[in-house]
């Protein structure tokens, strides 16, 4: 499921059961099919929204790459060298952790258009000391593992990103969002000793 890059209410899903893509235009309350195939196929359905125009929704499916300028209104097959779409989490990395300590978290990278394509890719932390990416190249299917350090970091919401970029790619380079929020580190709990004296008689 993804969802419209420059904050509107579009969404948009693509469904293995059906072999569809579908619509929702107020957040995901209600849906509406777009785009189906007839038959079955081996192989769900991708959709991806163009970051440069909302617009453009691309749908990876086993029978092509199909392309819509009209919020999937209408849809035509591409043609010629189908050329890869990097995959990023929708709604970016959000991360909390208490002052001084540290964290991790892995994020997976894939091509849109099939899950097994092998694209060369690099990464790199874009905006905070506080972030880094490991490894700093790959070929998708990977796994990268950000690591945060809150270390000298004071209470507060702090953000950066993870830049991807790849020859091979359809389109330019991503950055995938990393928000970390720093917290107050809880105290274990106290202990109080207290001493009576107590005054005895005869």
């Amino acid at each position: 499921m993804v969802t419209d890059p420059a904050g509107g209410p579009n969404v948009y899903r693509g469904t293995s059961e059906t072999s569809s893509i579908q619509k929702s235009e107020n957040r995901g309350a209600d849906w509406r099919t777009i785009l189906r195939f007839q038959g079955s196929m081996l192989g769900g359905t991708r959709v991806a929204i163009a970051d440069t125009n909302p617009r453009n929704i691309y749908a990876a499916t086993p029978r092509g790459v199909y392309l819509s300028t009209d919020e999937g209104e209408t849809w035509r097959p591409m043609h010629g060298t189908v050329r890869a779409t990097l995959t990023i989490p929708s709604q970016g990395v959000q991360l909390r952790v208490p002052t001084g300590s540290e964290t991790t978290q892995t994020v997976q990278v894939a091509a849109l258009e099939q899950a097994t394509w092998k694209v060369p890719y690099t990464a790199a932390v874009e905006g905070g000391d506080w972030l880094r990416v490991s490894p700093a190249s790959g070929t998708t299917p990977a796994t990268m593992t950000l690591s945060v350090s809150a270390a000298g970091l004071t209470v507060g919401t702090y953000r950066a990103g993870i830049r991807l970029e790849s020859p091979q790619a359809a389109h330019g380079p991503v950055t995938i969002p990393v928000e970390l929020t720093v917290a107050v580190a809880e105290s274990g709990p106290e202990y109080y000793i207290s001493t009576v004296a107590e005054i005895g008689s005869e």
